[in-house]
This record gives C-alpha cells, sequence and structure tokens, in this order.
C-alpha cells in the first residue's frame, strides 16, 4: 500500500498540461504541413492504388477514407479545419480521438509512401485521447481521478518513447550487420534511401564506429533520459542523430516526430531518479 500511496501521490503532483499541450499541439502543426505537402501526391496515390474495403470493419474503423475517395479535397480541408480547430481548443477527448481517427485514415490513404513515423505519430495520438481535461469532471473524487489519468498518460508516453529507443537499439545489438558495420555501409550506398546532395564514403572501421555509435547511443537514451543530470545531454544528442536521419537519409518526417517526442521530457523540475 505504501508504494501504490507513493505512486498516487506522484501521479496527482504531477503538473504536466503545459507539457502535453506543447507536444499535441505541436503534433497538429506537424501534421497541417504533412497535409500541405502529401496534397498533390495523394491524388495519384488514390488514382494509382485505391483503398480497397474488404470487410464490413474496414467500412467501420476507415469510414473517413469514403469521404476522401469521394472527394479528396474535401477530405483534406476537413481534417485541417479539425485540427486548426484542435490548435485553439482546449485539450478534449472528443477534438482528439477525431484527430487520431483521421491520422489513422490518412496513413492508410498514403499507403506505401508511409514509414516509422506514422506509426509513432498514430501511437502518441492515440495515448494522447487519455490527457484532456475537458469535458472536466466536477466531483472531486472524479476531477482527481481525471487528474490522474492525465498525469499517467504523460508518463506512458514518456516510457512509451524509452522503449523505442530501448528496442530499436537491442534489435541492432543482436544484428550481425549492425555489429560488423555492414548495415552502415549498406545505407550510405542505397541511392533511394540515402541524400544524393550529401554523399559521404566510410571505410569499413569508421562503418563499425557509427554502428556502435547508434547502438550505444539508443540503449543510452532509454535509460539516462530519466536522469536528470544527463537528460539535457541525451536530449542534445538525440536532436543531432535526428538530424543526421534528415538531412543523410531523407527522412524528414521521422527525425522531426521523433524531436517533437523530446517535448515530452522538458517540463521543468521533473525527474523520477534523483533530485527534482
Amino acid at each position: 500500500m505504501t508504494y501504490y500511496a507513493s505512486f498516487r501521490d506522484y501521479l496527482q503532483a504531477e503538473k504536466s498540461e503545459k507539457t502535453f499541450v506543447l507536444f499535441c499541439k505541436s503534433l497538429y502543426v506537424f501534421l497541417i504541413v504533412k497535409i500541405v505537402f502529401l496534397w498533390p501526391v495523394l491524388h495519384d496515390m488514390l488514382a494509382y492504388s485505391p483503398f480497397q474495403f474488404s470487410s464490413a470493419w474496414r467500412e467501420v474503423v476507415y469510414a473517413p477514407i469514403r469521404l476522401a475517395q469521394w472527394d479528396l479535397d474535401a477530405f483534406l480541408i476537413a481534417f485541417l479545419v479539425v485540427l486548426l480547430l484542435g490548435l485553439k481548443l482546449r485539450l478534449n477527448y472528443f477534438s482528439s480521438a477525431l484527430i487520431c481517427w483521421l491520422s489513422f485514415c490518412l496513413s492508410r490513404l498514403t499507403g506505401t509512401l508511409a514509414n516509422g513515423s506514422d506509426s509513432i505519430l498514430n501511437l502518441f495520438l492515440l495515448i494522447a485521447i487519455g490527457h484532456s481535461y475537458w469535458p472536466a469532471f466536477k466531483t472531486p473524487s472524479l476531477k482527481s481521478s481525471q487528474i490522474m489519468m492525465a498525469n499517467f498518460v504523460l508518463l506512458l508516453c514518456r516510457i512509451q518513447l524509452a522503449l523505442i529507443y530501448l528496442l530499436s537499439g537491442f534489435n541492432k545489438l543482436t544484428s550481425q550487420a549492425w555489429q560488423s558495420g555492414d548495415a552502415i555501409y549498406s545505407i550510405i550506398n542505397l541511392e533511394y534511401f540515402s541524400n544524393p546532395t550529401l554523399a559521404f564514403s566510410f571505410n569499413e572501421p569508421m562503418c563499425t564506429v557509427l554502428a556502435w555509435g547508434v547502438i550505444l547511443f539508443e540503449l543510452g537514451f532509454s535509460v539516462l533520459i530519466w536522469f536528470k543530470p544527463f537528460r539535457i545531454p541525451m536530449l542534445c544528442m538525440g536532436v543531432c542523430f535526428h538530424i543526421g536521419i534528415i538531412f543523410f537519409l531523407s527522412l524528414p518526417d521521422f527525425g522531426v516526430v521523433m524531436m517533437l517526442t523530446y517535448l515530452l521530457f522538458l517540463q521543468r523540475g521533473y525527474s523520477i531518479f534523483g533530485n527534482r
């Protein structure tokens, strides 16, 4: 009971609203920019590879795609309006759920253009539904539960971010291609993956050093980010890491989404381990 009470007090004491509002609304801005850039491409995607409703379940889950197939411009405009309202209004269950649903459908529309950033974006949008302050409960017990739920969602998002790095680092650690550096050599020599304007050639030892640098960073980030003295250095290293992904691998959306998730750890005075 002592541990439960301590955890409950921790959730009640956590002041997370400003941190999480900034995080969520930055994702909304990212979605707005993404829609603008995808707009002309989506017309070609729908003509080349239209989405198929193969079951009644898909009819329900992907209902907004019906509007997109009928009039893509109307769907995208409606989505932009919802996002702009989301930026203007206070976080609430209705707009958060709607934005998550529309983003999920947009990812299905993009088809082969979708990448890891879409999965990460939709995952955090889904979790974020639980972090809302409207409609607010009036009774003290329910209001307290709502605050605890919101703070728990913030903690869950932080854990999820750490797990993304932990699992990615562990996967690379157990890969012979990453241990030997062959993965780095393959990446920088894939024409469709690397940026031709920033082409570099590394010898075998350098590829091995870079590969192990990535492995150690990802594993270290998942642990050290929880300790206050290491938080800012790890976030700075992460920003440099993802800027490299943006420019050298031509994956701007993935790099931007991952850097936006760092906002979750920028709350002043927050620390699980070490002094607050």
